[in-house]
C-alpha cells in the first residue's frame, strides 16, 4: 500500500494517496510516505495525528525538513530534542545538518556554532 501512496502523489492524485493512507494500517513508513506526498504545512498538520506511531530518524528528517522550509525554527528545535529523548532515534549527521540548516537561515549563528561544537 505504500507504493500506491507514493505512486498516487506522483501522479498528483493526493486524493487517491490520503485514500489509500485513511484505509490502512500505519507505520512509520506509511507515516513518512504521505509526509513527503505532501508539502511542508500539511507535514506538519499531519504529525499532529502522528502521536500513534513512533517515529524512526527518516520521519525525524522530513519533519525538520518541513520546519526548515516554513521557517519554524522552534517547532524544529523542538522535534530535535523530543524525537531523540523520548523515543531514543538516535541523532545522525543529516538532523544535525538539517537543524544547523533551520538555525542560519533563522540568522541565528550563534546558536548553530553552539550545535556544530557539540555534534558527533
Amino acid at each position: 500500500r505504500n507504493a500506491l501512496i507514493y505512486m498516487f502523489a506522483e501522479c498528483g492524485s493526493l486524493d487517491k494517496a490520503r485514500g489509500v493512507f485513511d484505509g490502512m494500517d500505519r507505520d512509520s513508513v506509511s507515516w513518512n510516505t504521505i509526509f513527503t506526498a505532501y508539502g511542508n504545512d500539511e507535514v506538519l498538520r499531519l504529525l499532529r495525528e502522528f502521536d500513534l506511531t513512533p517515529p524512526c530518524d527518516i520521519t525525524l528528517n522530513v519533519v525538520l525538513l518541513a520546519c526548515n522550509h516554513s521557517g519554524l525554527q522552534e517547532e524544529a528545535w523542538y522535534h530535535f530534542t523530543y524525537t531523540s529523548r523520548d523515543y531514543g532515534v538516535e541523532l545522525k549527521r543529516v538532523h544535525y545538518h538539517c537543524m544547523l540548516d533551520v538555525l542560519a537561515r533563522q540568522d541565528l549563528l550563534e546558536e548553530a556554532c553552539h550545535l556544530l561544537t557539540t555534534m558527533p
